[in-house]
């Protein structure tokens, strides 16, 4: 991904690409997802709280999966293969 090197920058890259992810994991599920600080960045970075309720709407759950493949690069890998 050509993460940058200092720790500080690529550990907030990674935490909120994980958090992408869980919150895409969800939607895919048929969840309405919403994120909220739960406490200040000042006391913790991992501060999100995850609000889901099930809606479980067929087209939120396909447009979910597209964006979590295109977040895992499977599209890429896909491209490369050639197909």
């Amino acid at each position: 991904l050509g993460l940058p090197r200092q720790a500080e920058l690529s550990g907030r890259v990674v935490r909120a690409l994980v958090d992408g992810e869980r919150a895409l994991r969800l939607e895919v599920a048929g969840y309405h997802v919403e994120l909220f600080a739960f406490v200040p960045l000042s006391v913790t970075p991992h501060n999100l709280l995850f609000r889901a309720r099930h809606v479980g709407e067929p087209r939120r759950m396909a447009d979910a999966a597209g964006r979590l493949a295109a977040l895992r690069g499977e599209h890429l890998a896909h491209d490369r293969r050639g197909r």
